[in-house]
């Protein structure tokens, strides 16, 4: 079984997460707003029907603010965002490099048969503490237990990596973060072992192309 996560955007803007400091601009935005509404007189075309309308609205939206503002205060964190259409949507980073309102879906797929055993959503990405249960869950849906699990490395930390060895019958196969990170190249670079060497001393890169000089991370 391989066990791996995948950012799902929430039906949610980000312009919509703000942190304590653009709820406080925003509720003050709205606060001002309403104050000059209740100012306004009342005329034919803008009658005290449509006025209370307005001010109910304004009102609800200013209580909404002050919920989420109470919420990001206790978590005591200037630059945590909550997002005021989804709140259970934390800001998560995609593959793209995007920033959006997120939930992490964790999947657990049967090799043999190409089917997904075991899912599960979360607030966060892979974290070591998620891995096991998705295991479990498999082995309670398919009432049999898979010979080899493998993971990214987000699901990897010692005391998961000490616990499958000393509790697990199954074979565990989950890279560590440093494995994962030595891999990663800049943008643009290749490694040497990715350049092949001519037989007129020159080389060729990974696009195909020779060159004299490889130009490579060392």
């Amino acid at each position: 079984m391989a066990i791996d996560g995948q950012k799902i955007q929430a039906n949610a803007n980000y312009k919509n997460s703000k942190n304590l400091k653009g709820i406080k601009k925003e509720y003050d935005k709205i606060q001002k707003g309403l104050e000059k509404l209740l100012e306004k007189e009342v005329n034919e075309y803008f009658t005290a029907d449509i006025k209370e309308k307005r001010v109910i609205t304004l009102s609800k939206k200013l209580d909404k603010l002050d919920s989420f503002q109470k919420v990001l205060e206790e978590l005591n964190d200037e630059e945590k965002r909550i997002n005021m259409v989804d709140p259970d949507a934390p800001i998560m980073a995609h593959k793209d490099g995007q920033k959006l309102p997120s939930y992490s879906h964790q999947t657990g797929r049967d090799g043999k048969c190409d089917v997904a055993t075991a899912v599960q959503s979360t607030q966060n990405n892979d974290l070591p503490e998620d891995f096991l249960p998705i295991v479990d869950q498999s082995i309670e849906n398919t009432e049999e237990k898979h010979a080899k699990i493998t993971g990214d490395c987000g699901f990897c930390n010692y005391d998961i990596l000490q616990k499958v060895e000393d509790e697990r019958e199954e074979d565990f196969y989950i890279p560590d973060r440093r494995f994962a990170a030595s891999q990663k190249e800049e943008k643009g670079k290749f490694s040497i072992d990715k350049f092949e060497k001519n037989g007129d001393g020159g080389y060729t890169c990974p696009a195909g192309n020779s060159m004299e000089q490889p130009f490579y991370l060392t």
